[in-house]
């Protein structure tokens, strides 16, 4: 991490072989409020992310840090994400689809013959 005191800009390196762009971008995001934001290639390896504040009250204390974690942050959820899309998609065409996806049998039984022996207290 480098700051320049006389204009007020901080530049932050990533290395894009274990962050994505995608989540770089995600975690700005949440920076955009008092700083201005510009990412940018370094090199074939890393990502410049260059803050500059919108506001002279605002300082750079721990920017660096704290920007590292949001982006470890966004990785993670992106990963999450990822492995967890199939669930998610059956659970969205699920809630939004007029009969069961999964149980046919159930949304034409009459629920007072309990077919599913819901209501059984069989020990």
């Amino acid at each position: 991490m480098s700051e320049n005191p006389n204009n007020k800009k901080c530049k932050v390196l990533l290395n894009r072989n274990i962050y994505s762009l995608i989540s770089i971008k995600k975690a700005a995001y949440k920076f955009g409020d008092k700083y201005y934001i510009e990412i940018d290639e370094e090199s074939q390896d890393e990502i410049a992310i260059t803050f500059e504040v919108k506001n002279a009250n605002v300082s750079f204390f721990n920017i660096g840090e704290e920007f590292y974690n949001e982006v470890l942050d966004q990785e993670l959820r992106e990963l999450v994400s990822e492995e967890t899309k199939d669930i998610r998609n059956i659970l969205l065409a699920q809630a939004f689809s007029a009969t069961s996806l999964i149980d046919q049998e159930g949304d034409d039984a009459n629920y007072r013959l309990d077919p599913k022996k819901i209501a059984s207290f069989d020990a």
